[in-house]
């Protein structure tokens, strides 16, 4: 935000931002920066959302993202840079291209900036950001999936993608795919399975819902959306839990029994697996939840569940999951536990987790770990942020026993560097014709 008496600094990080974003992260030569605007924002004759217009319609802009794209492609990046989501439907495309064809460039641009939306999500002072990575009350999935799909990598400029100036999302959107994410409460009940005859159970053989159905899967269904919804809801809004030395006993087992569920996946443990002395010196104030949790991690009881069963990169993803709350965040990371576990052993391997920056700042000494891996991170790639809704199947199933075993659920994204298993662009691909893309997300006779 651009706040009147900034420092020139700030101005210059407010502008660099601007760029950044308008022109979708596309590399642009000082010859081609609109200085006489910069210099008008930085004096105040101007504000952020004008800067933003000028820009949107200068002819550098035009001829990036109009001359060199369909218009449905130019329609969706204005979506964007400007709105920072993806389009929500084909009829948001309709009333765009509409907007396009019969009042012209400039008032396509105008139709953004002068939305309610616009000065809701950013006012005049705020730069636009990517808020689509956040399901919006009201919005469609498709705003929340396509998403993923318009930002190809943190490093990739829309003036140059993996599929060039090809339409990114033009199935979903004239297809309509996704559904209208509603209040749950409005949601109709849905049929408890237990309550099936018992020979149903035996012979049908039951679909496994995962992450990956839910929000990246066409075909998603009303029960899919609850599911969704409620681990988002219940895991977001859950407040960290915290040791207090001086509590009281009724407290500190609060403390413990979320430990347990946390650091072995939501497992059973029996009464005679618990780790009793180390529970009394918790209790005493002779330890701290970090070293508890070190503890845990490092017992018998967890490595025969998690290590001693499980190949490698399902353990490695596992102690992510545990120790730090979220998903890997690329192959590198697991590689380089994989390195530790070679050369320094199990210990070792679980204090890298345990004794790392991250940890420190996410949880400190007196926090109980929890999924963190549900809040894009700043630093962190989008991988560790889509990979968490594959790591944890269900709220009531746990890591010890769930819908897929022991296997891996990311190593083959993680080596390929390749978020939710999106197939590469296959260049001998048919040309897509944009006039009949046009014709049939507008059914307009006069195209």
């Amino acid at each position: 935000e651009l706040v009147p008496g900034d420092s020139a600094q700030k101005q210059q990080l407010v502008i660099e931002a601007t760029y950044k974003q308008v022109f979708g992260n596309a590399h642009l030569m000082e010859s081609e920066r609109l200085v006489q605007i910069e210099s008008q924002l930085c004096s105040g004759q101007i504000t952020v959302m004008e800067f933003v217009r000028l820009l949107a319609k200068s002819e550098r802009y035009r001829i990036l993202f109009l001359e060199k794209c369909s218009n449905l492609r130019t329609i969706e990046l204005n979506f964007k840079h400007l709105l920072g989501r993806a389009p929500e439907n084909s009829a948001e495309i309709s009333e765009h291209i509409r907007i396009l064809v019969e009042e012209g460039f400039e008032a396509e641009i105008d139709s953004y900036l002068d939305s309610d939306e616009y000065f809701q999500s950013f006012g005049t002072n705020i730069v636009p950001y990517y808020r689509g990575y956040k399901t919006q009350t009201g919005k469609n999935l498709t705003v929340f999936t396509n998403s993923f799909q318009l930002l190809r990598g943190a490093s990739t400029s829309d003036q140059s993608t993996f599929k060039e100036n090809y339409l990114e999302l033009h199935q979903t959107l004239l297809g309509n795919l996704s559904h209208q994410i509603t209040n749950i409460d409005s949601i109709p009940k849905v049929d408890d399975p237990t309550e099936q005859k018992v020979e149903s159970l035996a012979t049908q053989e039951q679909p496994i819902i995962t992450g990956q159905d839910i929000f990246y899967n066409g075909s998603s269904t009303t029960q899919r959306a609850i599911i969704c919804q409620n681990h988002y809801k219940t895991i977001v809004n859950e407040g960290p839990i915290k040791f207090i030395p001086s509590g009281s006993l009724e407290e500190a087992e609060l403390v413990i029994k979320a430990l347990y569920k946390q650091v072995f996946g939501n497992a059973y443990i029996m009464e005679s697996e618990r780790l009793t002395v180390v529970e009394s010196q918790l209790k005493q104030g002779r330890l701290t939840v970090r070293e508890f949790v070190r503890r845990l991690a490092k017992s018998e009881l967890y490595k025969s569940r998690f290590i001693n069963n499980c190949p490698r990169y399902r353990s490695h993803e596992l102690n992510f999951k545990h120790l730090l709350g979220r998903a890997p965040d690329s192959y590198q990371e697991t590689s380089y536990h994989s390195q530790i576990l070679d050369s320094q052993g199990y210990e070792a391997d679980i204090d890298s987790y345990i004794d790392s920056e991250e940890y420190k700042q996410a949880f400190g000494d007196n926090i109980v770990p929890y999924y963190q891996g549900y809040k894009s991170q700043t630093g962190k790639s989008l991988l560790g942020y889509t990979n968490m809704f594959e790591m944890l199947e269900s709220l009531s199933t746990s890591d010890k026993a769930s819908f897929q075993g022991n296997q891996s659920r990311l190593q083959k994204s993680l080596m390929s560097n390749n978020p939710i298993n999106i197939q590469p662009v296959n260049v001998n691909q048919p040309v897509i014709d944009p006039v009949k893309l046009i014709r049939k997300a507008l059914k307009l006779r006069f195209i």
